[in-house]
């Protein structure tokens, strides 16, 4: 057969492709869509997104499990579902040698979960997305509940804030994390965009929980009971109780010692 022949016969089945035949749905279900080069940009980006959610197999690895997260970008406002949230995928380190080398040295499975979710959070932030306590619970088969307590306790255990929606995107942060970064500015001594780096927050969130602490110590320092400094300052009493507890501990520290850390 000769090569013009060949040509002929052969070169059209070139065009039995995905991109094709979607293309040949816009020109014929929706004739208004566009023209060729708009239609063209549309099937680059839909071929991006099918991509990215669909990725080869050969391209994970044992262990890793292709989620889809919240994309750190886009963050959340009123009336904003999930529909209308930009996600991204990833393939999630699940499982690692070194979980199994350590389940043989004998951690125990319940400070191995923890690690791992850790992990997880960690290695999402780093691919540009951000997971919830659903994803978590979906991830590790465990209530939300059950997630939130180990989060709390790893936090606690190693004195961090993981980066996961609630915290990354300000959503429903627990009290004890605005006392983090309040340790961390006034007890650490801290510039505000090393403390955000260190928490997953914004700058302007460290600058915000930093400003409240401040009010609370001042009113306090003014002789206001917990009562009045709640009303004044339009906080929760037991968010002034924690900046409260927090004051006292700087307090308690000897100047000398607090001129050297600032």
């Amino acid at each position: 057969m000769k090569r013009d022949s060949r040509h002929s016969t052969y070169s059209p089945q070139k065009a039995k492709s995905f991109r094709n035949a979607v293309a040949h749905l816009l020109r014929v279900e929706f004739p208004r869509f566009g023209g060729p080069k708009v239609i063209s940009l549309f099937l680059d980006e839909l071929t991006r997104i099918v991509d990215q959610f669909y990725p080869q197999t050969k391209h994970l690895r044992a262990g890793q499990l292709a989620w889809v997260g919240v994309a750190k970008e886009d963050r959340p406002a009123r009336g904003k579902d999930m529909s209308q949230t930009k996600t991204r995928m990833a393939a999630m380190p699940l499982i690692t040698e070194g979980d199994i080398i350590s389940l043989e040295k004998g951690t125990p499975f319940r400070a191995l979960t923890r690690q791992r979710m850790a992990r997880v959070l960690r290695y999402a932030d780093d691919c540009g997305i951000t997971l919830s306590g659903a994803d978590l619970s979906l991830l590790f088969s465990a209530s939300t509940g059950t997630i939130s307590s180990n989060i709390r306790l790893y936090e606690k255990e190693h004195h961090v804030i993981l980066p996961r929606r609630g915290t990354v995107h300000d959503l429903g942060m627990s009290v004890s994390h605005k006392r983090t970064i309040c340790r961390k500015r006034f007890l650490e001594a801290k510039e505000p965009p090393q403390i955000a780096r260190e928490t997953y927050h914004t700058i302007e969130s460290v600058d915000r929980y930093s400003q409240a602490f401040e009010r609370v110590r001042f009113c306090h320092q003014r002789g206001m009971n917990t009562s009045e400094i709640a009303f004044s300052t339009q906080m929760s009493i037991s968010l002034v109780k924690e900046y409260l507890d927090l004051a006292k501990e700087i307090e308690a520290i000897p100047q000398d010692t607090l001129s050297q850390m600032a």
